[in-house]
């Protein structure tokens, strides 16, 4: 061999001590193996086929100029079917044979930390869905070269598929760290088929609108949805990814700072996409209405896992507590569901402060109606949620705690209108009550609510309500925070 080549390999060696172990790993199996070579020449078949298909199509109809429109969104269907299918089924396999294979344990006994092992998980099947799509790159071309392709259309579709494939599978490595049992993973992977056939299905029928008519990308509403679904996606990526990070470490582990973390950056990334969109909307009323609500309503189920937490710090916690590290870790940010219930107080009083700016910047402060009641309704629900896990449950028993108590508020919505409908009251009957948040949404969302008007029946009700919930856990939180500082001075 001669010295360059001797250069090279070394070079590719040094490469690849670098990179995480698992990707190296991931990616030599998949191309040592013929499950993934099977799969591409499938799709490159099926798409050569379809391709073909299409042409003779076009070319019967004599229409010349729709000849690369065609060619186009043939290999745009399979590659949508290939990127947003198989990538995310293959990351979900790749970490479920690790419970099938009883190799789990050897990977955790490894030097390599949870981090490292989803990353590495998480960048060998995105490694393996580029190389699927660098596949399509010479009928991507051939496609460019055909009259009637509108590039910046393409490219756009191409970019938001890339995304959406990203996410689809950081959801799935979500969704398998969770499902360890068989039973659970058969069922599990059967909901992670339907919903990446799901979203393949809508960006097929997003990218036939905007590849026929390219001036649709321009639009404000469609812009206004793109960035939404964009900041969506990024975020539950995200949070999938530190949730299977969450569920492979070991249980004396932090598992919730790096998750509140992405919740804080989260909602702040929604309300700077709300002031853009406050900004630069033609509606400004949309922001108060829908976007500042609609970023509430997406952290409430991360707000309700951390107010839900055991309320015991986990020990290696304690132990950096105690020898002086952890200092950066705000109290707001450490495990335990006190804790999580003060974050959730901290963060939604200051979203409701800037859709209160917003409104005044608009001038018209009754469209934060529906955001202020979502806020109240959610910290009520927080803080009865977090007292009764508090009270009731212990750290081994807390995800059936949550299931009952997600129950009891269902509950809470149909024993109303039961009752009512005994007692012969066809508006309770009707779930016209104040149980249902629904219905209280449906009926005041849209009005000009004076919230200093103590008089009012609602409004009476959703004080006390809220009052007496953070009553009830104000010794809970206190002791929390005496807990973090008494350790603190131990070390």
């Amino acid at each position: 061999m001669s010295d360059e080549a001797q250069m090279s390999v070394s070079r590719i060696e040094l490469l690849s001590d670098r990179v995480n172990p698992i990707v190296v790993k991931e990616v030599r199996q998949a191309l040592r193996g013929d499950a993934f070579f099977k799969s591409l020449w499938g799709v490159l078949m099926l798409s050569a086929l379809a391709c073909i298909v299409a042409l003779t199509f076009v070319s019967s109809t004599n229409q010349v100029e729709q000849f690369g429109v065609g060619f186009f969104s043939t290999v745009y269907v399979c590659m949508c079917i290939a990127l947003m299918a198989l990538t995310p089924i293959g990351a979900f396999q790749s970490l479920a044979g690790e419970w099938d294979d009883d190799s789990f344990e050897l990977l955790v006994a490894s030097d390599l930390g949870p981090g490292q092992i989803i990353r590495g998980k998480l960048l060998s099947a995105l490694v393996q869905g580029g190389l699927l799509g660098v596949a399509f790159l010479p009928m991507l071309a051939v496609a460019l070269s055909l009259p009637g392709l509108d590039v910046l259309a393409a490219g756009s579709l191409i970019l938001m598929l890339a995304l959406g494939s990203s996410a689809a599978t950081s959801l799935a490595l979500g969704i398998a760290s969770v499902a360890r049992r068989r039973p659970v993973r058969i069922l599990a992977l059967g909901l992670l088929v339907a919903l990446t056939l799901a979203l393949a299905v809508s960006l097929i029928q997003f990218g036939a609108i905007v590849i026929v008519d390219p001036g649709e990308l321009f639009d404000y509403d469609v812009l206004a949805a793109l960035a939404t679904l964009g900041s969506a996606a990024i975020f539950f990526a995200g949070y999938a990814v530190l949730v299977a990070q969450a569920q492979i470490s070991h249980p004396e582990e932090n598992k919730s700072s790096a998750l509140r973390i992405w919740t804080v950056l989260a909602m702040v990334l929604g309300v700077a996409i709300c002031g853009l969109v406050h900004l630069v909307g033609p509606t400004r009323s949309d922001v108060l209405e829908i976007a500042v609500p609609m970023v509430l309503v997406g952290v409430s189920p991360a707000l309700f896992t951390f107010a839900t937490e055991s309320k015991r710090l986990p020990r290696r916690v304690e132990y950096e507590l105690r020898s002086g590290r952890g200092g950066l870790s705000a109290d707001l940010l450490m495990p335990g569901g006190a804790r999580g219930l003060l974050l959730a107080w901290v963060l939604v009083p200051m979203l409701l402060l800037v859709a209160s700016i917003f409104g005044v910047l608009s001038g018209d402060l009754g469209d934060l109606s529906p955001t202020f009641l979502i806020a109240v309704y959610l910290l009520t629900y927080l803080s009865l949620g977090s007292l009764f896990v508090r009270l009731v449950g212990g750290s081994r028993r807390t995800g059936k705690l949550r299931v009952g108590f997600v129950l009891m508020v269902i509950a809470s919505m149909i024993i109303p209108s039961v009752i009512g409908s005994t007692l012969g009251s066809d508006s309770i009957a009707s779930g016209h009550h104040v149980f249902n948040p629904f219905w209280v949404l449906s009926e005041y969302g849209g009005q000009d609510l004076d919230l200093f008007d103590l008089a009012g029946p609602l409004t009476v009700f959703l004080y006390m309500g809220l009052g007496l919930a953070l009553l009830i856990n104000l010794p809970g939180i206190f002791a929390a925070i005496r807990h973090r500082r008494r350790l603190r001075r131990q070390g």
